[in-house]
């Protein structure tokens, strides 16, 4: 009696408990497809609930999962209240042949799995001709090195109305992409076609032998016998390819350029010679064919290293077009003398020959001259006495001659008191200029230098760097040291200052400095030039009486 009461008990807790499991099931839109075509699959749960997360990632596995969605509904009947949800997936095999969809699982329940047969879509039958559509690829090297450059060339032939698209080529190891694309027309077995030709362009990372994966066009043809389009496919199979690895006699360590030609040239004129603290444009041109200018090394990359430390070498980011890489760049040399520009040299592999070739540019020299110095002292010349007549010598009668001789003493002794007042004058200024003993600073030379170092003032406070550099130019130069000199007296703030904005102006690799920064350069330059000058300068020559 007891056991049976307990059983009947349980019986309405199992049937609730019932309840409580989520019903899991699974269905597909079709279960026999070609690779070229999805399906949809749908998993249903009743009451509502999430799908396991470790399911959906084996599903993903076997298919690409193109689309998803989630539908949710609630209904009652009799008073109760339930939900369901759908999740729908629409997926494409990722290989032929007979695949399973894995079982979804939703707490304790589970969907029975269920098998699909995936049909290579090459075997799809169609009612078209063999001429009616061609479809070729061929290589445009089948024997490439690593990193150089080699086209697959694909031909789609038609002569019928079509659309669909060539599969793109993904091989592990290689860079891809698409040179160029066009729709012609052709003859081919003397009937006339449309053609869209591409070309696609790979390169290899690794050496080694590597096959392509047969290469499909999807599409869909007009079928006026069913009214609609029919799917149908077509394939291209490509020839092995044998990629190279790189020669063992190519320079160890250098930048390895497998291409058809190559040549480096510039711009550089060394024949004539240029003045201290002026700069050379200088474009270095490295042109190839066979290989993307961006995959051209920096002919420039040795060369600071190489360069004596007195030359400088402000560069611009390089420009590239196809084929032509540009490295422009500023060459300035602070010190007079002769220099090395040492050559360059790039090696390249020949692929049409086969052998190492280089590119060079030969070894140069600059000549760096001393800049002119211009200093003219005007003189007041002494006045030269007026010639006398002739015949003012000469005795006539007595009372002419008394008359001629008492003029020439009177004459002498005028010319003899304008020298002597002319030494006095002459001494007097000399004793007045500054740096004298007793001397007193006034109107000199220097002030003309006072208006440009005024005017350098202006142009550092107006921000117009390239007058200011020429203005401090001109007036180091007029001095007793040239501004390569004057700046090693320089504290390294103002001398870096100096240094921005020589860069500013032979390069953009560098921003100009502020109008205060170029004010507190022009104050510290003219202080240093003027006690270099101070110090240099000679006694004057002093005159007596």
């Amino acid at each position: 009696m007891v056991t049976a009461w307990r059983l009947g008990a349980l019986i309405p807790l199992l049937w609730f408990a019932g309840l409580a499991q989520a019903a899991v099931s699974a269905q597909v839109d079709r279960t026999e497809l070609y690779n070229d075509e999805s399906l949809v699959l749908t998993v249903s749960v009743s009451p509502a609930g999430e799908l396991n997360q470790a399911d959906i990632a084996a599903l993903a596995s076997l298919f690409s999962i193109d689309q998803r969605a989630q539908q949710q509904s609630r209904k009652i009947v009799n008073g109760r209240a339930s939900s369901s949800v759908d999740y729908q997936f629409r997926l494409s095999a990722k290989a032929s042949g007979g695949i399973g969809i894995p079982s979804f699982r939703v707490g304790s329940e589970q969907s029975e799995p269920l098998f699909i047969t995936v049909l290579d879509a090459r075997q799809r039958p169609n009612n078209l001709p063999d001429d009616a559509i061609l479809f070729s690829g061929r290589l445009s090297n089948s024997r490439p090195y690593v990193d150089q450059p080699f086209e697959v060339i694909l031909e789609f032939a038609y002569k019928i109305q079509v659309k669909g698209a060539i599969e793109a080529i993904d091989l592990d190891g290689f860079s891809s992409r698409l040179l160029n694309e066009e729709n012609t027309t052709t003859i081919r077995n003397g009937q006339s076609y449309n053609l869209y030709r591409q070309v696609v362009e790979l390169t290899a990372k690794n050496p080694g032998a590597v096959k392509i994966p047969t290469i499909l066009f999807k599409g869909e043809y007009a079928d006026s016998a069913q009214g609609r389009y029919v799917r149908f496919s077509r394939s291209a199979d490509i020839e092995p390819i044998e990629i190279r690895a790189i020669p063992a006699s190519f320079p160890a360590g250098a930048y390895w350029l497998p291409a058809t030609n190559l040549s480096l040239s510039d711009n550089l004129d060394t024949r004539q010679p240029i003045e201290q603290n002026s700069h050379l444009d200088w474009q270095v041109s490295l042109q190839t064919q066979g290989l993307a200018a961006s995959r051209l090394p920096d002919p420039l990359a040795a060369l600071s290293n190489a360069l004596d430390s007195r030359v400088r070498l402000y560069r611009n980011e390089p420009t590239f077009t196809d084929n032509l890489r540009v490295d422009s760049a500023a060459l300035t040399v602070d010190t007079p003398g002769e220099f090395r520009i040492p050559a360059i040299r790039v090696p390249w592999w020949n692929t049409v020959s086969d052998t190492l070739e280089w590119a060079e540019l030969p070894e140069r020299s600059i000549n760096v001259l001393a800049p002119t110095r211009t200093s003219a002292q005007t003189v007041s010349p002494v006045p030269a006495a007026e010639p006398l007549a002739a015949n003012s010598l000469t005795p006539t009668r007595g009372s002419e001659t008394l008359s001629t001789g008492s003029n020439y003493w009177l004459y002498s002794t005028v010319f003899a008191g304008l020298g002597w007042l002319f030494t006095l004058g002459l001494w007097w200024r000399q004793a007045r200029l500054p740096g004298n003993p007793g001397g007193t600073e006034v109107a000199t030379p220097k002030a003309a230098d006072s208006v440009n170092w005024t005017r350098a003032q202006g142009f550092a406070k107006a921000g117009d760097q390239a007058a200011l550099y020429d203005c401090l130019i001109k007036l180091t130069r007029t001095g007793s040291e040239p501004l390569a000199v004057v700046k090693t007296r320089l504290n390294s703030a103002t001398r870096q200052c100096l240094e921005d904005l020589e860069r500013s102006l032979f390069s953009d690799q560098a921003s100009p400095p502020s109008a205060a920064a170029m004010t507190a350069l022009v104050q510290a330059l003219r202080t240093v030039a003027e006690q270099s000058a101070s110090v240099s300068q000679p006694d004057a020559l002093r005159l007596y009486p």
